[in-house]
């Protein structure tokens, strides 16, 4: 799954909904339709589809890896150390559970958090001990 997503992206990048669409299944509703329009065909036939949990699973895996690098690179011209000292929205302050000990969390500048943040989902969506199946 992983190299047909990365195949879907390199074809269509700009076609969202053939990107994160289950494979099979926008096969499987022609069929449905054909099937209506011409009844003699085999109602027996079926169209091989993608696990649904996996798929979603290998788009998130997909989704943090393409974050890290263009809008990692993109902020980190815009958002340094100096220019956001916290993570903050509004009036709430984020803490940042990496820089935390024994469950303590502390504040970090907003690019470090943003980081630290997606590393963290990244470890976890590759975890072994998370995702035995992978």
């Amino acid at each position: 799954l992983q190299e047909y997503i990365s195949l879907l992206i390199r074809l269509v990048v700009h076609d969202v909904d053939a990107i994160v669409s289950i494979p099979g299944r926008a096969a499987a509703k022609q069929k449905e339709k054909e099937k209506e329009a011409d009844p003699a065909e085999d109602a027996k036939e079926k169209t091989a589809t993608v696990d649904e949990a996996c798929w979603k699973y290998e788009q998130l895996r997909r989704l943090a890896q393409d974050l890290s690098h263009p809008l990692i690179t993109s902020l980190q011209q815009v958002s340094t150390r100096t220019t956001c000292p916290e993570m903050k929205a509004g009036e709430w302050l984020y803490l940042c559970v990496t820089h935390g000990n024994d469950g303590a969390m502390e504040q970090c500048c907003a690019i470090d958090y943003i980081l630290h943040t997606l590393d963290s989902a990244t470890v976890l969506l590759n975890s072994q001990r998370a995702f035995p199946s992978r």
